[in-house]
């Protein structure tokens, strides 16, 4: 009876212990980190928006080489989100749950190695030194397990993953920002023409194969109706919608006459007129910071940009597609 008195005593005194703990562990935590970035406020939105952008600055990208990634939704906008999975980052996955022009919310669910929701936000604001973010989660624990949060770090711990994320993207948004500083845009005559092309509203995810599958429709036509190309093959850009995605554009080449080519094929004919010249070079996917450049000339000028941009590819799309191998002409007219 004695040893069973000291067993229930003990017992009690556990629970008494964990009541005790519990009652005085917080229930809730908040970490939050900030970093000051020489860069606009929209190539560091840019890479903060869109979850694709995420594991080229997540520190736990970083130090989880198996790390798997998967994207849900339409980027960008509410409902989409990103899973992760890893040896050591655990599995889980973020949704974005409110959007604005200066901020991310999101709600994440860790899966393992344990379970847990919290919710997060990122803000950008414009700051002395050019842009400001503010990274933070909270999240609540109930009892018993808010009692971890006694003996758990989190601002230490957590904070430290946080700020190693934000040097990441201050080194990619400032690598971006310099790099839009390098193009040099020139007032030129645009000499105009009559083009052949092919004119499609699509996504994004479409515009890769549209514009080879274009060109080898447009190409053979062109001797077929007795004309000639008259030079380099062009992309006109007429609309883009950031938010969904998609814009309005056409596959083009220059011709020496105006004749109907076909059903696809339409005739543009664009007359010689001022415009802007930039020149960018490799694939389409990098010639972001040419068009930050752009953006950034025509605010800082009070010049309203007028469709279509149209960009003058210096290869020959009828013996190779590679766009990797391009140099790129763009003109952009403005008023």
């Amino acid at each position: 009876m004695k040893a069973l008195r000291i067993a229930l005593f003990v017992v009690a005194a556990l629970i008494g212990l964990i009541l005790v703990l519990g009652l005085a562990a917080p229930k809730s935590y908040h970490v939050e980190r900030s970093v000051e970035i020489a860069a606009a406020k929209e190539i560091v939105f840019d890479k903060v928006r869109y979850w694709k952008n995420w594991p080229s600055w997540s520190p736990w990208a970083r130090e989880d080489t198996t790390l798997r990634v998967a994207f849900f939704g339409r980027d960008g906008m509410i409902g989409s989100g990103y899973k992760w999975r890893g040896e050591t980052a655990g599995s889980g996955e973020m949704t974005t749950t409110a959007l604005q022009a200066d901020e991310l919310a999101y709600h994440v669910k860790f899966t393992s190695p344990w379970k847990h929701e919290a919710e997060g936000h990122i803000d950008v604001a414009e700051s002395g030194s050019g842009t400001r973010a503010v990274w933070a989660f909270h999240g609540e624990a109930a009892f018993p397990m808010n009692i971890l949060l006694l003996f758990l770090n989190m601002d230490g711990r957590a904070g430290e993953d946080l700020s190693r994320g934000l040097a990441m993207l201050k080194d990619l948004s400032e690598t971006e920002e310099e790099a839009a500083r390098q193009y040099t845009i020139t007032p030129v005559e645009f000499r105009g023409g009559i083009y052949a092309a092919i004119r499609k509203k699509m996504k994004n995810i479409f515009i890769a194969d549209f514009f080879p599958a274009a060109y080898s429709l447009i190409i053979p036509a062109i001797p077929e109706k007795g004309l000639k190309a008259n030079g380099p093959a062009c992309g006109f850009f007429y609309s883009w919608d950031d938010v969904n995605q998609e814009g309005d554009m056409a596959a083009a080449i220059p011709v020496n006459a105006y004749k109907e080519l076909g059903e696809e094929t339409v005739m543009i004919t664009l007359p010689k007129s001022k415009a802007y010249l930039m020149e960018s070079s490799g694939l389409y996917r990098r010639s972001s910071p040419a068009y930050r450049a752009m953006h950034r000339f025509a605010a800082k000028n009070g010049l309203a940009l007028k469709p279509p941009l149209i960009e003058e590819y210096d290869i020959d799309p009828e013996t190779t597609l590679d766009m990797s191998k391009s140099r790129t002409k763009i003109y952009f007219f403005a008023e």
